[in-house]
């Protein structure tokens, strides 16, 4: 599995040197080489081992980590409980929450439908969804789909957004009507002007996701999650994929108190663009690949035009932010790093893509809080991946 860079990528020798923005050099779960464990017959590269020893040292209920280039799965692996304290185990085949994951499948939907001419990056909230709520106030005229999904819409959780927000969460129907109480939302959101000039700052906002799903959902007139499975998890055979806490494992808060799947494992469904997408480790493998290949896959959902949207980080104030990726150069200033992590309180996962290096990885578990192992695990299969 070991891999040679090609010229322009060895800066990232400094990776292992500790140049790595999240890393905790203090935390180190296992000893072991992730890649020197038996292979499928496939030629994938059975993670367990490695993945065993992690869980047992952290502590977690479950943990799960997928590999992958653009053409090939290079190792994936998912041990542990689908309860703490219970000796049912995860299945590799097991739905898991990626939380804010979701974001970059939202950029990538509202890509597709730019490139059908439904939406333009330049529309606005009011171009779309101006008959319904009448002239917007203040500054939401330089408010775009584009800016939504970069954040620097100036979208902030005012107190009429709160109080839309905590009444859903409190609601036994939170899950119920996605689209209506993301108009809901909307209508909250209008109530004032945008917290900052739209386009100076980068301000990291869930609702800013929301607006712009609502947005496409308008345009379309269809539900935002079904026209996700239809235009993005169908065309890239992620049949898993959908919106809510996984149907069989179940999440855990910080302190390792598991919560039953259903809707109170979950946020609002007016979320959904944001940060409540569930699928297999494999159709998440599929979406990296996806995003590795580009327009270089004959099949590819989106033109060289459309990534290069995706991939382009907002010039204004605050760390590089593209449509649901930030954008890293922990590589090198050549290389492009796109990574995220997600999290509904109850999981955690984090991704780590190097387009140039055609690498990508993925690792998840079913507790909330867990951001320094998670860390520390992508930091290994990455470092250990390129030595």
């Amino acid at each position: 599995m070991r891999t040679t860079l090609i010229v322009g990528l060895v800066v990232a020798l400094s990776i292992l040197a500790g140049v790595f923005l999240l890393h905790d050099a203090a935390l180190e779960l296992s000893d072991l080489d992730p890649y020197d464990s038996q292979t499928d017959a496939d030629g994938t590269i059975n993670l367990a081992p490695y993945l065993e020893e992690s869980l047992s040292r952290s502590g977690l209920p479950a943990l799960g980590a997928i590999v992958v280039s653009r053409d090939a799965v290079l190792g994936s692996g998912f041990v542990g409980a689908r309860k703490a304290d219970t000796d049912e185990p995860v299945h590799i085949d097991d739905a898991v929450h990626i939380g804010s994951l979701t974001k970059a499948l939202t950029g990538v939907l509202a890509a597709i439908l730019v490139e059908d001419g439904l939406i333009d990056w330049e529309t606005t909230p009011g171009d779309v969804l101006g008959p319904a709520y009448g002239p917007l106030p203040g500054a939401w005229s330089d408010v775009t789909l584009q800016r939504l999904l970069r954040m620097t819409a100036g979208v902030t959780r005012t107190p009429q957004v709160s109080a839309v927000f905590e009444r859903r969460l409190e609601s036994p129907d939170r899950a119920a009507d996605g689209r209506m109480q993301r108009a809901e939302l909307a209508e909250a959101l209008f109530a004032q002007s945008p917290g900052h000039q739209p386009g100076s700052r980068i301000e990291y906002s869930n609702h800013s996701y929301a607006l712009a799903g609502h947005m496409l959902e308008t345009v379309t007139e269809e539900s935002f999650e079904e026209l996700m499975k239809r235009r993005l998890f169908t065309p890239l055979g992620m049949h898993s994929g959908g919106f809510g806490a996984p149907a069989d494992v179940w999440g855990h808060d910080d302190r390792g108190r598991p919560v039953a799947p259903g809707p109170a494992a979950d946020n609002p469904a007016m979320l959904s663009p944001a940060g409540r997408a569930h699928m297999s480790l494999a159709d998440y493998g599929r979406f990296m690949q996806f995003i590795l290949a580009r327009q270089d896959d004959a099949s590819s959902l989106l033109s060289a035009q459309g990534f290069d949207a995706l991939f382009e980080p907002a010039q204004a104030d605050g760390e590089p932010y593209a449509m649901g990726w930030e954008v890293r150069d922990e590589m090198g200033p050549d290389a492009t790093v796109l990574a995220h992590t997600g999290s509904n309180t109850l999981w955690y996962a984090y991704v780590w893509i190097a387009l140039e290096a055609d690498f990508g990885v993925m690792v998840v578990t079913n507790q909330g809080g867990a951001g320094t192992e998670l860390d520390a695990i992508v930091w290994r299969l990455v470092t250990a991946h390129f030595d």
